[in-house]
């Protein structure tokens, strides 16, 4: 996407103004809401939300829970949902003290808690690099949940050279309801 230069009075087009929101960073992709996900019924979940077109990614989930708890996420293929041992996670926690959380070969990746009170809303931002890369898929992720007061924070990846299409998330127990969204970073 090219730069532009305009000048004074100029009236854009159609094409211009989509061109210049596109140079912005962030290109939104999808979005799902789900309600009541739970471990056994996964309803969280984005499907061909990463291509070549992106090599970045920000995945923004907005969620009430039904049972104080956390979530994770397992990537998603053309093959299906990668459960497989191949999540790698490390970090720290803070709820009134410090807490070095990590976990090497497990088939999902935590990435945010939740309370059990359902009018309180929680915050999780992840930023993917490469998932639809034939290489491994790195994230960083952010998480807030308002009731602990709870931070997450951890760096993550994916040990497969997958080209993933999808992500979806799981809680470990309860459910879920809420909102994600995913965004592409510009290339250049």
């Amino acid at each position: 996407m090219a730069d532009q230069t305009f000048t004074s009075g100029q009236v854009l087009t159609a094409a211009q103004m989509t061109t210049l929101q596109q140079d912005i960073g962030l290109t939104w992709i999808a979005t799902t809401t789900y309600t009541g996900s739970t471990a056994a019924s996964v309803t969280a979940s984005l499907l061909n939300c990463f291509s070549s077109s992106f090599s970045n990614y920000k995945v923004i989930i907005s969620h009430y829970g039904s049972a104080s708890t956390t979530f994770a996420f397992q990537m998603v293929s053309g093959s299906g949902v990668d459960a497989g041992a191949n999540y790698f996670g490390y970090g720290l926690a803070y709820n009134a003290g410090v807490t070095d959380i990590g976990g090497a070969a497990t088939v999902s990746q935590r990435c945010g808690g939740h309370s059990s009170t359902s009018t309180i809303l929680c915050e999780t931002v992840i930023d993917i690099a490469n998932p639809n890369v034939a290489a491994r898929t790195q994230a960083n992720i952010h998480a807030f949940d308002a009731n602990g007061p709870a931070v997450l924070l951890l760096g993550t990846q994916v040990a497969t050279s997958t080209q993933y299409t999808g992500i979806q998330i799981i809680p470990a127990s309860g459910s879920i309801t809420g909102t994600m969204r995913v965004y592409g970073y510009r290339n250049s």
